[in-house]
């Protein structure tokens, strides 16, 4: 893993590389909103059954979705990421590392576009999420959860998290909200790894 941080003063890495991706932070001019809205106003919503995310209706709230990201950024309180193959440039998602200071806890999230499916870059983007959590933030805990039909995301995270000595925690019902449907709630899978287990 690679990383840059643009200044000395930033919590967060502005761009990460790994094997076969590169990280570039959430900010204007590395994507113009344009493109952005053409690329995420386009999305299926089969592609989106089991994440939060909905297809924008308007550029607008593209731009109001980067402010909020940056702002989070300059915060101190998490860091967003757009996802660039490095040998075509080609933009194939997003993801974003969170973390709970206090409870010395990390989790990420990640939304692939179907293009791009299959092809192991979630499971690369979770060891990087890893690396950052526990080498360059020296957390004590991971926590990855999606939805337990989300056979995709379960594959990944059983590769990145259980492979590396997590291990499943289970089925919290009623956890998440506005993933399958906007007002309703749905259960989630929780894994959880520990520094102990990821270090040794």
């Amino acid at each position: 893993m690679n990383i840059t941080y643009n200044s000395n003063s930033d919590i967060f890495p502005s761009i990460i590389e790994s094997e076969r991706i590169v990280f570039k932070k959430f900010e204007y001019g590395v994507i113009d909103i344009k493109e952005l809205y053409k690329k995420f106003s386009n999305v299926s919503i089969k592609d989106t059954k089991y994440v939060t995310f909905t297809p924008y209706e308007s550029r607008i709230e593209v731009k109001n979705y980067l402010d909020h990201c940056i702002n989070q950024f300059e915060n101190g309180e998490s860091v967003s990421y757009f996802m660039f193959l490095k040998d075509t440039d080609e933009f194939i998602g997003t993801t974003g590392f969170e973390p709970s200071w206090d409870k010395s806890i990390a989790e990420s999230g990640i939304f692939l576009f179907r293009d791009y499916w299959g092809n192991g870059y979630s499971t690369e983007r979770g060891k990087i999420m890893l690396e950052l959590a526990f080498k360059e933030y020296n957390f004590d805990y991971w926590i990855s959860k999606c939805h337990p039909d989300n056979k995709g995301s379960v594959k990944a995270i059983e590769k990145y998290v259980v492979d590396n000595g997590g291990q499943r925690v289970g089925i919290l019902p009623n956890w998440g909200q506005g993933i399958t449907s906007v007002d309703e709630y749905d259960d989630l899978l929780f894994y959880k790894l520990s520094k102990e287990n990821y270090l040794n």
